[in-house]
């Protein structure tokens, strides 16, 4: 029990610095043409491109026909073809008499969402922006070996929720404040924890991770970061050997010495984080540097480390 609570104690004091600041690359979120918003509700991946009054459908035209009926003797704005630009435009709409419309409308661009079916796993940035997620894909070719250059949507109604899982690359400072040494009863060795800092540069990768997309209408939208990865790292400290800890060499360090050495660590392990919440579990080997370094006990020993701590910089 003594050394659980000391544990505890220990992983929350120095918790605080694993893992303060590190830097993501490659980020990919896994793209799905449909999102579950609840067993009975979804979000299709849509894409919208203004297209001319004609190439709408029927149905289509005949909602902007009924929009421009109930704004008679009002103004509407539009997108105007140009040669290969546009230019928007403000008309006057007749209060009175029988319009035309096909010819009134002939000039006229009007936003034409269409549900996306894309082929085969598909891999894309995304960006967060009111009331839609913005899908800028990573770039394939088509049939005729064309790049998609394509931008699509997810879009949300107030309140609604949706996942996307992701993975990426993460290179960051680590310190792992608490080490558990273990014992080996064939040369007498003692199990030991010690707590001391110690800086090491971790490269993971995040092999499963999932953000939540909320939309609150006028309130700003809200995101979580719930991620796993697994990673090696490489590091440094320095131990401070003595007659205790070296009393299994053939020449242990004499009573009352105390000789300060390096430490060169390596290993490997899994950090679980939620936002900046961090909890790492890694396993490691600490090399001793120096002349008297072949004495210590515990040299290039395997030790299970933990470490848990809140980023006070990004993740």
């Amino acid at each position: 029990m003594k050394k659980l609570i000391f544990l505890i104690n220990i992983t929350c004091i120095w918790g605080f610095a694993f893992s303060q600041d590190s830097e993501t690359y490659f980020t990919k979120f896994r793209i799905k043409d449909e999102l579950k918003i609840n067993p009975q509700v979804f979000t299709y991946l849509m894409k919208n491109e203004k297209v001319p009054f004609f190439s709408l459908s029927a149905e289509k035209k005949q909602v902007y026909i009924n929009l421009l009926e109930k704004n008679r003797g009002g103004e509407f704005s539009y997108e105007a073809r140009l040669g290969s630009g546009s230019i928007k435009k403000t008309i006057k709409i007749p209060l009175e008499g029988n319009i035309n419309y096909s010819d009134f409308l002939k000039d006229l661009k009007f936003d034409n969402p269409e549900q996306v079916v894309l082929k085969g796993k598909r891999y894309s940035y995304v960006k967060f922006s009111k009331d839609s997620i913005i899908v800028n894909p990573w770039l394939v070719k088509d049939e005729k070996g064309e790049l998609i250059r394509d931008v699509y949507y997810y879009k949300l109604e107030n309140r609604q929720k949706v996942y996307l899982n992701f993975s990426e690359i993460t290179l960051s400072g680590l310190t792992i404040p608490l080490k558990y040494r273990f014992r080996d009863k064939n040369d007498l060795l003692k199990e030991q924890f010690n707590a001391s800092f110690n800086a090491n540069v971790f490269i993971g990768y995040t092999f499963y991770g999932r953000r939540s997309f909320f939309y609150r209408k006028d309130v700003g939208n809200k995101s979580n970061n719930f991620k796993v990865t697994a990673g090696t790292f490489v590091g440094a400290s320095t131990i401070k050997l003595n007659n205790s800890n070296t009393n299994l060499a053939n020449e242990p360090i004499m009573e009352d010495t105390e000789i300060t050495e390096g430490l060169a660590s390596y290993g490997f392990g899994v950090n679980f984080s939620f936002n900046k919440l961090n909890f790492g579990v890694f396993t490691g080997w600490d090399k001793s540097v120096g002349e008297n370094a072949d004495k210590w006990n515990y040299n290039n020993r395997a030790w299970l480390g933990l470490a848990i701590g809140y980023s006070l910089l990004k993740i």
